[in-house]
């Protein structure tokens, strides 16, 4: 199902020494205005029929680089690109890469899941639908795209 939320940022509290926050925005290739872009990927998760591996999206930079390793299958836990399907309001994007970016900003971030307005001390990174795993796939975390 579809609903609104909304990512929210704090501005820095005075003794804090500056805190920098680092999340996800899911379905962009750029952050914000106010956040600093430290890459631009694709999400990536586990196949929607798979019983194992991880159950959360990640945000995988576009030009990986690996460690030493044997390019057998070794049933381990697999990972693979994620693309939209019937979305529904968004169907714009059918059939195509889901992107993200991974952006930083300076105070503390949190999501309020149910609403698209920020409180009135606060600042709105961004908002979007919440969009999850069809209901009868795996079970995977909401997001906001």
């Amino acid at each position: 199902s579809v609903g609104a939320m909304t990512f929210v940022a704090s501005e820095p509290k005075t003794g804090n020494g500056g805190a920098q926050n680092v999340y996800v925005r899911w379905g962009h290739r750029e952050c914000p205005e106010g956040a600093d872009i430290l890459y631009t990927g694709y999400a990536g998760g586990a196949y929607h029929t798979d019983q194992g591996s991880g159950y959360n999206m990640l945000c995988l930079h576009p030009e990986p680089s690996y460690l030493d390793h044997n390019d057998g299958n070794h049933n381990g836990a697999r990972i693979y690109g994620t693309e939209y399907k019937n979305t529904g309001t968004a169907d714009k994007n059918q059939h195509q890469d889901a992107v993200c970016a991974v952006c930083m900003v300076q105070g503390a971030t949190y999501t309020q899941w149910g609403r698209h307005e920020c409180p009135e001390d606060q600042r709105t990174e961004y908002s979007g639908y919440v969009l999850a795993a069809r209901h009868n796939h795996q079970k995977g975390e909401f997001m906001c795209v």
